[in-house]
């Protein structure tokens, strides 16, 4: 109980020298605001990019995938030792045997998705709140000096429905086997399939050659959203000008740093259909400068507007075959808002 009176008796005592110290003092050192953020040329994009195999969707009888629309080779269970394999297998001996070059011909068909970077429709401007803490540390008649320290938050929202066209690629692959020999029969309906575990007829791992072609391909439509929200702090010095009995004009400027939380998701549809997205954070670095006005309303409290440019570095994430970005490099704020002295 003593301790409780005790406490009690050096919080008013601390509130009373307080309160002695602003009203006996010449003037307030220290200054609280509250303002409305509105934020300008924050710019987003968004590039949905992936190549998908267009082929057969047959399986071998290991129940592995075609890695080619007639055919598949893979690695057997030696690891393809001298460079070749007989996990092997193709449709049509008539069509794929080159019997002049010793070579068996695989063909895959691969359609090729790149939307390019689209610039993403965002809300203009974001609206957040900050609160800023200034302190003097000296003034004359015509300035005042001291260090801004604010913290900020700003909700991001954008999204982007944009359509492309796919190109279809074609790619030729030979594969050599061993002159004088002769590869198993297939027939359509009836292929070869070597397996794992072999043996079988030997042909070489890798293309002895390759060659490509490439067509139009289908029209995809890509629709994506970020939604997230950028955490700031910002610390520098200041330098304030009375231009009136009751107007300030307070500028400052220094380290600037931010903290961004963000949510993607995409959905592509179709000649491609699949859907992404994910969360990703990142912390922000740079500086900024600013301007105020503070019109003095009664004797401790004031009105501000003010603008602030603020370069932070940008940011970008991969979100499987989608790839988001934020730039925040030539960032322009207005502030509304209230302060009080003391």
């Amino acid at each position: 109980m003593k301790n409780t009176h005790t406490v009690k008796i050096s919080l008013l005592l601390l509130l009373g020298l307080a309160q002695t110290t602003v009203h006996a003092g010449e003037h307030s050192t220290n200054r609280f605001s509250v303002s409305a953020r509105a934020g300008f040329n924050i710019k987003s994009d968004f590039r949905y990019s992936a190549t998908t195999f267009a082929g057969a969707s047959d399986t071998t009888p290991n129940g592995d995938a075609y890695n080619y629309d007639d055919g598949y080779v893979l690695t057997d269970v030696s690891g393809n030792a001298g460079g070749m394999t007989w996990y092997w297998g193709y449709d049509d001996s008539a069509a794929q045997v080159d019997t002049l070059n010793d070579e068996i011909v695989m063909t895959r068909t691969d359609n090729i998705a790149d939307s390019g970077k689209n610039d993403m429709d965002g809300s203009t401007p974001f609206v957040g709140a900050e609160m800023l803490f200034s302190h003097e540390f000296e003034r004359s008649e015509d300035w005042r000096f001291g260090f801004d320290i604010a913290a900020s938050f700003m909700p991001l929202d954008f999204e982007d429905d944009s359509q492309f066209m796919t190109t279809d690629a074609t790619t030729t692959d030979r594969f050599a086997f061993t002159g004088g020999t002769t590869p198993p029969t297939a027939t359509p309906g009836t292929p070869y399939q070597g397996t794992f575990n072999g043996p079988g007829f030997l042909i070489g791992s890798t293309p002895a050659s390759s060659s490509t072609v490439t067509a139009p391909g289908a029209a995809v439509n890509v629709k994506s959203e970020l939604d997230g929200t950028l955490w700031g702090l910002r610390i520098g010095p200041y330098m304030e000008f009375p231009l009136s009995d009751s107007l300030l004009l307070h500028c400052s400027g220094g380290l600037s740093l931010g903290w961004l939380d963000v949510d993607v998701d995409w959905q592509a549809t179709g000649a491609i259909s699949e859907t992404g997205g994910g969360r990703n954070s990142a912390n922000l670095s740079g500086m900024y400068l600013g301007a105020d006005l503070l019109w003095l309303v009664t004797e401790n409290w004031h009105l501000t507007a003010g603008a602030e440019f603020e370069y932070l570095n940008d940011w970008e994430g991969d979100f499987g075959a989608g790839t988001a970005s934020l730039d925040f490099t030539r960032t322009l704020y207005a502030t509304l808002g209230i302060a009080r002295d003391f």
